[in-house]
């Protein structure tokens, strides 16, 4: 199972181990992980709809409106012409010496349609190196991790819980302008 974890996760998690904090790291690593094939973002009137394309399922998360166009360009590398939260967040890391080494979607609540996830990062400077994971929304773990081009993972839990949503996101698409 462990091997399923992109190799930058691995590192962080054994050095995660060394630090003394195994059995947060050993509960990670014994949870089984899925790499996303893909994301679809479509702005609606009241939200952003968030399709994950999983080899399994398609689910979709519920985010803040308006949020498409800022997941292209941090998927991009773009920058906005004031610091978005993102992009702060990615410059503050960057300053103090640590690196989103990924992104994980933990749970989900289906009764409330809550999403859960956190945001990984490594970090190494004069003070040493450390593994930390952050609480994080859906939406913020993956803009982080779409700007550091780090692996996003899904949890079993996430795909089991979750309804899957392939149908919808087939439905559209169909309605998308044909360029």
């Amino acid at each position: 199972r462990f091997q399923k974890i992109p190799a930058a996760l691995r590192r962080a998690i054994l050095l995660c181990r060394s630090r003394g904090e195994g059995a947060r790291c050993a509960a990670m690593s014994n949870t089984q992980w899925t790499k996303p094939k893909g994301f679809h973002f479509f702005d609606m009137p009241d939200f952003t709809a968030i399709f994950v394309l999983c080899a399994r399922k398609t689910f979709v998360i519920e985010a803040e409106p308006n949020l498409a166009e800022r997941f292209q360009k941090a998927e991009n590398g773009e920058r906005s012409e004031r610091p978005l939260t993102h992009e702060l967040l990615s410059d503050l890391c960057a300053a103090v010496g640590a690196k989103v080494v990924g992104a994980s979607l933990t749970d989900v609540d289906p009764e409330r349609g809550i999403f859960y996830a956190v945001v990984s990062l490594e970090i190494k400077n004069e003070l040493g190196e450390k593994f930390i994971e952050l609480d994080a929304r859906p939406s913020d773990a993956l803009t982080l991790a779409f700007r550091a081009a780090a692996p996003v993972l899904v949890s079993d839990d996430v795909l089991r819980k979750s309804e899957d949503a392939g149908e919808l996101l087939k439905k559209l698409r169909a309605q998308m302008p044909k360029d």
